[in-house]
């Protein structure tokens, strides 16, 4: 009998640990797809903001080469100016007024994926520090460049403009200002015309403002450039590691 009861023992035991180790392989394979899925999901999100950061590359890229015509444009301007030596009349290309008084624009960063991959908290599962940091400050980064151009544009708007509104040659320049921007994109010459302008007094102050803001933009769009080479070289490391 005791024989028969130690048998039955061992039976329930070894029952028992087999009950238990099924238990715990279950939670392991439950955590363990668990674990896989939300990698998955995080990979996906991660090829969408790649895609989203090369998107925003491309963009940047055309800001810098129209930012480097506005300052070259406000700088020949301005050597124009010193030259009259206070004549009131300005002969230059169409081209330089356009961009000099238009452009640059202003960037329009495309951040859906980011803002998800923000929103969600799946930024914070990214294991790659730097990574974590790029990203979490990269819509900042967008912000300050914003900032920069709107200060360029004000400056055009509110304090250039207006001393030309009677200014015929230089209505007709700016009107070309869509087909400039076009030929800019395409590396295309761009066709200019002499045009005459006003050299109305304090007009190099307000150019020099101006270019101080188109500065502070490129300084701003060659460094984002810079944080989005970083963070998509980090992005493709992470999407290649996989699961």
């Amino acid at each position: 009998m005791r024989e028969f009861l130690r048998g039955r023992g061992a039976d329930l035991l070894l029952e028992g640990i087999v009950v238990i180790v099924s238990i715990l392989v279950a939670f392991g394979l439950d955590a363990w797809w668990g674990n896989r899925s939300a990698r998955i999901d995080l990979l996906d999100d991660l090829a969408s903001v790649t895609s989203e950061v090369e998107a925003n590359i491309e963009a940047l890229q055309v800001e810098a080469l129209f930012h480097a015509m506005a300052a070259a444009s406000i700088d020949d301007l301005v050597s124009r100016i010193d030259l009259a030596g206070g004549a009131p009349w300005l002969t230059l290309p169409d081209t330089i007024a356009s961009f000099a008084f238009v452009f640059p624009p202003v960037f329009d960063a495309s951040t859906g994926a980011l803002d998800a991959l923000v929103a969600d908290g799946s930024l914070s599962r990214l294991e790659d520090r730097r990574l974590r940091q790029l990203l979490g400050d990269m819509r900042a980064q967008f912000e300050d460049v914003r900032d920069s151009e709107m200060g360029a544009r004000r400056v055009a708007a509110e304090e250039i403009m207006p001393l030309f509104w009677e200014s015929p040659d230089l209505a007709a320049s700016l009107g070309r200002s869509g087909e400039f921007r076009r030929r800019g994109l395409e590396r295309t010459p761009l066709p200019s015309r002499d045009i005459r302008i006003q050299n109305p007094p304090g007009l190099k102050n307000r150019l020099l403002l101006r270019r101080a803001w188109v500065t502070a933009s490129s300084e701003g769009v060659a460094e984002l450039l810079a944080t989005l080479d970083e963070a998509r070289a980090l992005l493709e490391r992470e999407l290649a590691d996989g699961l």
